[in-house]
C-alpha cells in the first residue's frame, strides 16, 4: 500500500463495506509487533491505498487508490500505529481482533470496524510515544 496523505478535498463521507460473515473471514488482519503497528485489510489483501489520518493518534484508515494521484472515498484498510503501547490502553476490546476466531473475530471485527468508522477525521497527528 501506499503511504500519503490525501488532499484536503478527499470526500468527507467515506464508503465502508457492508461485510457479511463470509466477507469478514477474509478480511486480512497482520499485527506487525515489531513496530507495533496493526494493519486490517478489510478486502483480504492489501490494495493501492492512500492514509487518511483519524483525530484518533496513531490511527489511519486506506483509501482505495485508482490512479498515481487519485484515490475514491472507498475504505480498503485500517491501520493502527502503536497498537500495544498506546491504543489497546484506549480500546482494550481490539486485542479481540487478533486473539479471537471464528464467530468472536466476526464480531470484534465488526465492533473494530463501527468504532474506527466513528472516529472525525483529523490533521497529520504526531503519534504518542514516538519521541518526536
Amino acid at each position: 500500500m501506499a503511504v500519503g496523505l490525501p488532499a484536503t478535498e478527499t470526500p468527507d463521507t467515506f464508503i465502508w463495506p457492508e461485510l457479511d460473515d463470509e466477507e469478514l473471514d477474509r478480511i486480512r488482519v497482520k499485527d506487525a509487533s515489531s513496530i507495533d503497528y496493526l494493519y486490517v485489510f478489510l478486502t483480504g489483501a492489501p490494495v493501492p491505498a492512500v492514509w487518511d489520518p483519524r483525530e484518533e493518534p496513531g490511527g489511519w484508515v486506506g483509501l482505495r487508490m485508482t490512479g498515481e494521484d487519485e484515490w475514491t472515498n472507498e475504505v480498503v484498510a485500517v491501520m493502527i500505529a502503536n497498537f500495544r503501547h498506546a491504543a489497546l490502553r484506549r480500546h482494550p476490546d481490539w486485542r479481540q481482533v487478533i486473539a479471537t476466531a471464528g464467530e468472536e473475530r466476526r464480531m470484534a471485527l465488526r465492533r473494530f470496524i463501527a468504532e474506527v468508522a466513528k472516529i472525525p477525521g483529523g490533521q497529520d497527528v504526531e503519534l504518542e510515544g514516538n519521541g518526536s
